[in-house]
């Protein structure tokens, strides 16, 4: 189990650290506290609008998943999902197509 490290504000694992000190920034004329200085600014600039990104994706995934299941595409744990409208409505009680059938199918597990 690696450690964590402070750099630069940032909690870093030590086996990346080493890895950017020993193996990434020599030869490239980049001072290595001024790289983690950097990258923890970064960090500490972005982290506000990549927390708003993050929730709008939730908010996005909820009502995809809401929509699928009020119209019933979609069956959980294990869930079918029609690739075709032409297919017709997956039921609870539809028996798995044959190999033969050509039915296009996809696997979704929702977790």
């Amino acid at each position: 189990m690696s450690t964590k490290i402070d750099l630069g504000g940032l909690k870093v694992d030590s086996d990346l650290a080493k890895l950017v000190e020993d193996e990434i920034i020599p030869g490239t004329g980049v001072d290595v506290n001024k790289f983690w200085a950097g990258l923890g600014g970064i960090v500490k600039d972005l982290a506000p609008r990549n927390r708003q990104l993050l929730d709008k994706r939730d908010d996005i995934q909820k009502k995809i998943d809401e929509y699928h299941l009020k119209t019933n595409r979609v069956r959980i744990l294990g869930a079918r999902i029609r690739s075709s409208s032409l297919i017709g409505p997956t039921s609870s009680t539809e028996a798995p197509p044959s190999a033969d059938q050509g039915r296009k199918e996809s696997m979704l597990m929702l977790v």
